[in-house]
């Protein structure tokens, strides 16, 4: 006859039968090791994660906000959800000649020789979505270097107010790099931006000048 191994069948719960005779009561909640989730009850509409080994018991992130996305915290923490991480805005010059004492605006595909007013339209970038532009990098490429009298960037925003990229750009090398990590300009969709460059008086004009910008916009 075979026996329950002392364990009350009714009132075990999950029990094991190794085929000879012996029962074996299993805990509650099933553990990973039988192929349980090792937790008792989860959260609704929650995400379920890999517990903090092989054999512990599953995790649930906190649950997110409408339109966040699940972001990965490297191999040793539990993801979460956050906001979109941010889009990039780029802008670039096509190669012209920048003349002494002069302001330039720039658009997408313009040159030095075509936009010194920001009167119109097309030098405005459009905002898609709320955020902050904290980060700007830029770079200029110049065929012929000028001298070392600085070049001003700036980014103006709804034609009111600008934030200065940069102050201390000079045009005498043929790649000038140059960039702003803590710029703090708030935009909701809807808002524009536009690059404003102001000409220094140079001793020696630099010639044949490319530009280009990129901005990141976070939330």
């Amino acid at each position: 006859m075979v026996t329950n191994n002392a364990i009350n069948l009714k009132t075990a719960g999950i029990v094991t039968y190794n085929g000879t005779g012996i029962f074996s009561a299993l805990s509650v909640p099933l553990s990973v090791s039988n192929a349980g989730l090792g937790v008792s009850s989860l959260t609704p509409y929650c995400l379920i994660c890999g517990g903090t080994s092989t054999t512990n018991p599953v995790q649930q992130p906190a649950i997110g906000n409408a339109g966040e996305v699940f972001v990965s915290n490297g191999a040793s923490a539990l993801g979460s959800f956050k906001k979109y991480m941010g889009y990039a805005l780029r802008v670039n010059g096509e190669p012209g000649n920048p003349q002494n004492g002069i302001t330039y605006w720039f658009a997408d595909g313009s040159s030095y020789d075509a936009i010194t007013s920001n009167n119109i339209a097309i030098t405005r970038t459009y905002i898609p979505t709320d955020g902050t532009i904290d980060v700007c990098y830029g770079k200029f490429t110049a065929t012929s270097s000028g001298s070392a009298d600085n070049v001003t960037v700036a980014l103006r925003l709804n034609d009111t107010t600008d934030y200065n990229v940069s102050t201390t750009i000079a045009l005498n090398t043929a790649q000038v790099p140059f960039s702003n990590t803590s710029l703090g300009i708030s935009v909701t969709a809807g808002d524009f931006i536009e690059i404003k460059m102001i000409c220094p008086t140079w001793s020696v004009l630099p010639g044949n000048v490319s530009f280009c910008i990129t901005m990141l916009v976070t939330p």
